[in-house]
């Protein structure tokens, strides 16, 4: 990432979660794994709530939950969130209680983005009324039960082979790859 912050201008947060993404479901499918168990936290997912609330993103928020991304097409494979209940301090201390070697330093880029803006008010809106987050998964999670059939996973998703790389993508070429050529017609400059 700190090649790409050079060559390419902005907020890196795009370009990590698309990379990110596409070596974890790559490396996932290589391994024919059935699942992937992230270890996003009740602060992570309360973060993806609000970011979509302000975005007025209602589709993709209630695409959130304990598990995510689209399960019903090859080469996909989906994500369950088993700590999705659970604040970031205590699976920090539950690791290092348990001698689990983990990594809980925020990512260097993470003040850049709106996440970072987000995950500051979060900080503060649970401090000042305890139980928020908790609160805003569950009120997520009814509005994804109550909205069910009109969002239904995978409704309206088009999904194709990459031309390139044979990844499910949404176009001709993934954005994984598109980010790939774009980095590297960036380095040629």
């Amino acid at each position: 990432m700190d090649m790409v912050t050079k060559l390419k201008p902005g907020i890196p947060c795009g370009t990590c979660g698309v990379l990110r993404r596409y070596l974890l479901n790559f490396s996932a499918a290589e391994n024919k794994a059935d699942k992937i168990a992230t270890a996003h936290n009740m602060d992570d997912e309360a973060e993806n709530v609000m970011m979509n609330l302000f975005q007025n993103d209602f589709e993709k928020m209630i695409r959130l939950g304990p598990m995510s991304g689209i399960t019903q097409y090859g080469g996909f494979v989906p994500r369950i969130k088993p700590f999705m209940f659970i604040s970031e301090k205590e699976t920090m201390l539950f690791s290092m209680i348990n001698g689990i070697n983990a990594l809980h330093t925020p990512c260097p880029y993470s003040g850049f983005g709106f996440r970072g803006v987000i995950s500051r008010k979060i900080k503060e809106l649970e401090s000042e009324i305890p139980g928020s987050k908790r609160n805003m998964l569950d009120i997520m999670m009814e509005l994804k039960k109550a909205h069910a059939g009109a969002y239904a996973e995978n409704a309206g998703t088009r999904l194709v082979n990459c031309a390139v790389c044979g990844a499910p993508a949404s176009g001709e070429i993934c954005e994984a790859c598109n980010l790939k050529m774009q980095i590297k017609r960036l380095k040629s400059t």
